[in-house]
């Protein structure tokens, strides 16, 4: 920071809002977007995951899908099946069977 201090690096950002601090540092790499989203869907799964904003909503059902993901790998490496080509949507409901 180039000699300074991390309270005075605070006390910069909070007079005139910039921060000492590189933004990666801080938050995770994320890219807005704008997308169609259809309404419908979205408050039912707001509603199924109890979510409070179309943010949380759509991080929370990411997390949702990857935890998924990550059990059915589970399973799959238990049957042994080789999960390296489960990209592959065809490799994917072959190995389900």
């Amino acid at each position: 920071m180039d000699g300074i201090t991390a309270p005075e690096a605070l006390l910069n950002e909070l007079i005139v809002g910039v921060s000492a601090y590189p933004i990666s540092d801080i938050l995770p790499p994320m890219t807005k977007r704008l997308i169609d989203v259809d309404d419908a869907k979205l408050a039912a799964v707001q509603s199924l995951l109890g979510t409070p904003t179309m943010k949380a909503t759509v991080d929370a059902a990411f997390d949702e899908v990857l935890a998924l993901d990550a059990r059915r790998r589970a399973l799959l490496i238990e049957r042994g099946v080789d999960t390296s080509g489960m990209a592959d949507s065809a490799a994917r409901r072959a190995a389900w069977g």
